[in-house]
């Protein structure tokens, strides 16, 4: 009937509602109507400091309240209290209170943030922010209510009308992909009394037209406009207020003021409604801001005519139809329309009828049942079986750099596991939108110095305003910067790991994690996910993407000893190390023998760039490509040895080649050596390729565009002893190029095997060796051309990812 499949698990829920009661008001109504629902499948445990409402097979705790008042103290305390009580043992927790505890937060009413600073600017908002600042009571609640929202990623924030989505998703516009509407039910009654019983039930005159209203808060509810409009209507008709007594005794008093003594029935707060929609006439619903307004939905479904506030004052009135199931008002506070709006249904049998029939025809599809099944699939999403990673990873979404790739590229085929990621990363890359995020600033001043360089440059661009910015912080951060240089001469974002420690313990506290997983290029994840798992006792998984400690040599300065040290606490402490080469875990676990089986290999890969490739058009130059960074160590050196050889006995292929580098500045060595190269004509750098504002393509998407357009690939492995334990990330990029690959290789088979197998170029010497091989390609690309080589890439980051999931699966 309802459209939803729920599947048979039987949940443990904790239900947070302060006062759990259908005498409490609307949101306090609909929280006992959704358990009582969802009673009959799950084993619910409701947490309140006031309850009068017991349900069969649910289980009650007591929350002390020690004041009533001031209530956003209390509201405070009952937050703190839940949160210590429904921490653990709870698949699913559910507040319908201002509290941060729960990954379903239902919202019954409009944002505090909303009806603070929405449509307000300049000074107006200021003033706003000023009001906020000085009250404790704004200050705490605007927290709660915040916390209700934030981290939704992680939640389910579900909202009672379609007014309360539009201004929830105002208010806090992060949380719009966790929103979802679950609008009140109702019970439509199987044997309601007839009218006269109920007047006598509730000693109310049996002759006579009565109207009823009900309300806990009488003026927000409109009731004084109702009294007003009173006066304009005859005599016999009575009016019946229904709603916490509190408020009585002062309009019992504006009752005698506007001589209305005789005609108005104030009951007080009753333990069910049905006697008094069955005694009236119809229902009168003036409110100036209901989020929904369940008793409409009650009236209706008790056959009840209802006058209520159009759709700018109530939420349940957006789906409907004046004159069709019920008649709408544009200005509640009107008392002669309202007063005539109501004489029309006590004067038209006819009309009366109508709204009665479509009024039962709507409230028989809002039923309490499909509500508590909406909430049945919304708990079974969040108490899946899903993995919770923390990510800590100090490159993150940095168009073009390699650290950064690695980890973005896995986290679609992560989500895909079912695993909940959560990201800790430095600032200088760009806020992602699709996981949980959070950027960090490095706790050393020499590591915010070299941040700030990148955020203002972002911000600002490279001109004076940078210059003169960067000029006043070194000079702030210098005094720091001197200590830092003498107590810790090691890489400046090394005191990023104390930022990333401290964030993950607080979020672990909140919800624990199951993996803690480092990677990212800089060791102070690394170190943050050592310190993590001493404190959390979380599985740590260490992703290490270049050796920390050159084969063959003992570590002398402050930066190596520290990173031989780092990689001596992975091997000693992670439950699983990867290398991305063979050579690289062989030469850690020698060097680290406790390693043993925990060492893992894994070749990262990337997936399929494209989904159609951009044509290959071969042109009148024989163009070689070269993409990526340039070093001392990794330089043009070998490719422009090769062409002065060929030169002296080719000039004819010299003059028709050309070598095109794409990158970051061209390194020291390759700008000497081109300084008196008679080749350097044959060469042009285009630099590095930044994202184009245009297209919005990125520059690493450019890139890859790029790389389809050269007739040969050109990847330089570099000339250290550190190149036989690491392969260029840029090789599983060029490898689904399909373009023929020239690498220079240095001392590392696996790297050699790879490209054989696929059928490319490695020259493991320079000078003779490569100019051979350039002069093959050449030759061949003159005469028959060299068409795009068919083969798929073996290294996909989708194998990679399944291989990771393998390895933490036996780890455990």
């Amino acid at each position: 009937m309802t459209g939803i499949e729920i599947d048979a698990r039987r949940l443990r829920v904790a239900v947070i509602s302060r006062v759990f009661s259908k005498t409490g008001g609307g949101a306090e109504s609909y929280s006992v109507a959704v358990v009582e629902q969802l009673a009959l499948r799950h084993e619910i445990h409701v947490f309140s400091q006031e309850s009068n409402q017991p349900v069969q097979g649910v289980a009650y705790h007591s929350i002390l309240c020690l004041s009533r008042k001031p209530r956003w103290i209390n509201q405070l305390v009952f937050a703190v209290a839940t949160w210590v009580n429904t921490r653990r043992g709870f698949d699913v927790v559910h507040s319908h209170e201002n509290t941060w505890q729960g990954q379903i937060q239902t919202i019954h009413v409009r944002p505090l943030r909303y009806n603070l600073f929405h449509d307000r600017q300049g000074v107006q908002l200021a003033l706003r922010w000023i009001k906020v600042a000085l009250s404790p009571r704004l200050i705490t609640y605007i927290f709660l209510e915040g916390a209700r929202f934030n981290g939704a990623a992680n939640k389910k924030v579900v909202v009672t009308s379609e007014s309360l989505l539009h201004e929830s998703r105002q208010a806090y516009p992060h949380s719009g992909v966790a929103l979802s509407m679950v609008t009140p039910g109702t019970l439509m009654p199987e044997f309601p009394p007839t009218r006269i019983i109920a007047r006598a039930k509730l000693g109310l005159p049996i002759s006579g037209k009565l109207v009823l209203f009900v309300a806990n808060d009488y003026a927000r509810k409109g009731l004084d406009a109702l009294l007003q409009a009173f006066t304009l209507l005859p005599d016999d008709i009575g009016l019946v207020v229904v709603g916490h007594p509190g408020a009585s005794a002062k309009y019992q008093r504006l009752v005698k003021s506007v001589n209305l003594v005789g005609r108005v029935y104030f009951l007080g707060s009753l333990n069910g409604l049905t006697d008094a929609y069955c005694a009236a006439d119809c229902l009168a619903h003036p409110t100036l801001e209901d989020s929904f307004a369940m008793v409409v939905l009650e009236a209706m479904a008790h056959s009840l005519p209802v006058v209520v506030s159009g759709p700018a004052h109530c939420g349940i009135s957006r789906q409907l139809t004046d004159g069709l199931q019920a008649l709408l008002l544009p200005d509640p506070k009107d008392a002669q329309l309202l007063a005539d709006t109501i004489g029309r249904i006590l004067g038209n049998e006819g009309l009366a009828e109508e709204l009665r029939t479509n009024g039962r025809q709507f409230a028989h599809g809002h039923s309490w049942e499909a509500a508590a099944l909406q909430y049945e699939k919304l708990y079974l999403e969040v108490a899946s079986r899903r993995q919770r990673w923390l990510v800590l990873s100090h490159a993150f979404n940095m168009d073009g750099r390699a650290a950064s790739q690695t980890i973005t590229d896995k986290l679609p085929h992560l989500a895909r596991a079912g695993i909940e990621v959560v990201v800790l990363s430095g600032v200088s890359g760009r806020q992602d939108t699709k996981v949980e995020h959070y950027q960090l600033w490095p706790m050393g001043p020499a590591g915010v110095r070299f941040e700030l360089r990148h955020v203002l440059r972002k911000r600002v661009g490279s001109g004076v305003i940078y210059r003169i910015l960067m000029t006043l912080a070194s000079l702030v951060l210098l005094p720091g910067m001197l200590v830092e240089k003498i107590l810790r001469p090691v890489e400046s974002s090394w005191s990023w790991w104390l930022s990333a420690y401290l964030k993950g313990r607080q979020l672990a506290r909140k919800k624990p994690f199951d993996l803690i997983y480092s990677t990212g290029g800089a060791f102070a994840a690394h170190v943050a996910g050592a310190a993590l798992k001493r404190a959390t006792g979380t599985q740590w998984l260490a992703e290490v993407h270049d050796p920390m400690v050159v084969p063959g040599q003992t570590p002398v300065s402050a930066q190596q000893k520290m990173q031989a040290k780092v990689e001596r606490l992975i091997c000693t402490d992670a439950n699983v190390a990867i290398w991305f080469t063979e050579q690289a875990l062989a030469s850690a676990r020698s060097r680290n023998p406790q390693l043993a089986n925990r060492g893992k290999m894994m070749i990262p890969g990337i997936d399929q760039p494209f989904q159609v490739l951009p044509p290959y058009e071969p042109g009148p130059k024989f163009i070689i490509g070269h993409f990526g960074s340039l070093s001392s160590t990794r330089h043009l050196g070998p490719i422009i040895e090769a062409l002065e050889l060929l030169q002296i006995r080719r000039d004819d292929l010299v003059e028709r080649t050309e070598v095109v580098v794409y990158g970051g500045p061209l390194d020291a060595v390759s700008v000497a050596r081109l300084a008196t190269s008679s080749v350097s004509t044959r060469v042009r750098h285009f630099g590095r390729i930044e994202a184009d504002p245009h297209t919005g393509l990125s520059g690493r998407e450019q890139i890859l565009a790029c790389m389809r357009s050269v007739d040969v690939l050109l990847l330089l492995h570099g000339e250290e002893a550190i190149c036989s334990e690491y392969i260029p990330s840029k090789l599983y990029e060029y490898l689904w190029m399909r373009r023929p690959i020239l690498a220079v290789v240095c001392r590392n088979q696996q790297m050699v095997d790879m490209l054989h197998a696929q059928g490319h170029v490695a020259a493991l010497g320079s000078g003779p060796v490569l100019a051979a091989a350039v002069e093959q390609l050449f030759d061949r690309w003159r005469s028959v051309g060299i068409p795009d080589r068919y083969q798929v890439s073996p290294y996909t980051t989708e194998a990679a990812v399944a291989q990771l999931l393998a390895y933490v699966e036996l780890s455990k």
